[in-house]
């Protein structure tokens, strides 16, 4: 059964990048006063965590949605992936040659930029649920 996005889900999908980008933008903002690390460029942060979640999406979606999980499942097993990501751009942005680190710290952030994560995915599944034929199927 052949499906596609219509023009106004093919908008929102060409959004969701620009969208995810802004935001772990400004996680990296967020995070840069948190360590006191003015050195930290939050677009950079930004730039990396995005591209960061996309190979590491793009491989889970291979991986999973080979089981063919359902939607729950898919985003429930999201949460450890979410949160290695998180862990290690946040070690690589401010840990890493750090004479102090708090691996405690680290974990509590990553910890609430996978929920984080979660808030920014509602711009892509929020309007899959409520605008009619945004997503086609025949």
């Amino acid at each position: 059964m052949p499906g596609g996005l219509n023009e106004s889900g093919l908008i929102g999908l060409a959004a969701f990048p620009v969208i995810k980008f802004t935001g772990y933008s400004l996680a990296g903002y967020f995070l840069k006063h948190r360590y006191q690390d003015p050195t930290v460029s939050s677009l950079k942060f930004g730039a990396a965590r995005t591209a960061l979640g996309a190979i590491a999406g793009i491989a889970y979606v291979f991986v999973v949605g080979s089981l063919r999980a359902s939607g729950t499942v898919f985003y429930l097993g999201l949460i450890p992936v979410r949160i290695a990501e998180w862990l290690l751009i946040i070690w690589i942005f401010f840990d890493y040659g750090s004479q102090e680190t708090r691996p405690a710290r680290r974990v509590k952030y990553s910890m609430l930029g996978a929920g984080w994560s979660y808030i920014l995915d509602l711009s892509i599944i929020v309007p899959a649920l409520l605008i009619p034929d945004w997503f086609w199927i025949c």
